[in-house]
């Protein structure tokens, strides 16, 4: 099995609990991160001083390609650095992607402290390079029929201090279509785990398990609509209406999500959620 790819930026996974953390947790990461992004310097001391704004334009030869990451072609432990695009963002951390492409996506772990809310500081689009040591975590519950939780991990870079640094890219991420994808198979979705994928068709709420707290639902029974970023309880800002079984809706956006057993997709924004029509 594919290891799943998160990239870590301060003490990571080791230290992490047992899912990747959304906007409800609390926090369990440890060690601190410096976010800040280099200023470079000016030399008007000779005709030909130049100024470095902080944003570098060619990737260095060392860039590693997540792929690698989620495919355990790199040692655990390892120093790497990866170039990727943004895709969703938390008070914890980041989503990265370097392609359009299955195992292109990371979760960046930004720091747990309370208040640190990275979506002020990266943006949905932004790319970065960052720099840490890539280790892996354990996600629990397990994939059901995993007992012994082997194959349940989340891989993350970590480092203290992590090297974040704004790069330009020409990327632009394209939501992959996995409407055909089985939602009961782990082997079928683990590839997508951390990108951005869409699902389109007649998507009926049949399920909200934990409607007033997680506001997470179901889609046609089997798919799991994540509340990591965007929760069910922010549909009715979307739609005018309060989530309810029997809603519809025709696509649905979001980074693929793996939490609690399950995998997820989660939006992002309210332009995520496309084709609202009312229950009957």
């Amino acid at each position: 099995m594919k290891l799943i790819s998160t990239f870590s930026l301060i003490a990571l996974l080791a230290a992490c609990g047992n899912r990747l953390p959304d906007d409800s947790d609390t926090g369990t990461g440890t060690g601190t991160t410096d976010p800040g992004t280099e200023t470079g310097t000016t030399d008007p001391g000779t005709e030909t001083g130049t100024t470095d704004p902080g944003t570098e334009t060619d990737p260095p030869a060392d860039i590693t390609p997540i792929s690698d990451l989620n495919t355990a072609a790199i040692a655990l432990d390892s120093w790497v650095t990866i170039e990727g695009v943004v895709t969703a963002g938390t008070k914890y951390g980041v989503v990265l992607q370097d392609a359009n492409a299955v195992n292109s996506g990371v979760w960046v772990f930004l720091g747990g402290a309370a208040g640190n809310s990275w979506t002020e500081t990266y943006a949905i689009g932004d790319a970065l390079r960052i720099s840490g040591t890539y280790t892996e975590y354990i996600k629990s519950p397990a994939w059901p029929g995993d007992a012994t939780n082997t194959l349940d991990t989340i891989t993350e870079l970590g480092a203290d201090p992590l090297d974040v640094l704004p790069v330009t890219s020409t990327l632009t991420i394209t939501p992959m279509d996995i409407s055909g994808v089985d939602f009961t198979s782990k082997a079928a979705l683990e590839p997508y785990e951390l990108t951005v994928v869409s699902i389109a068709g007649t998507l009926a709420v049949t399920a909200i398990p934990d409607a007033g707290s997680f506001w997470e639902w179901y889609i046609n029974d089997t798919i799991l609509i994540d509340n990591a970023t965007f929760d069910g309880n922010a549909i009715a800002g979307v739609t005018g209406a309060e989530l309810a079984v029997g809603q519809t809706f025709t696509k649905i956006t979001g980074f693929l999500n793996y939490d609690y057993g399950n995998f997820k997709i989660a939006p992002r924004v309210g332009s995520d959620i496309e084709g609202f029509v009312a229950a009957p």
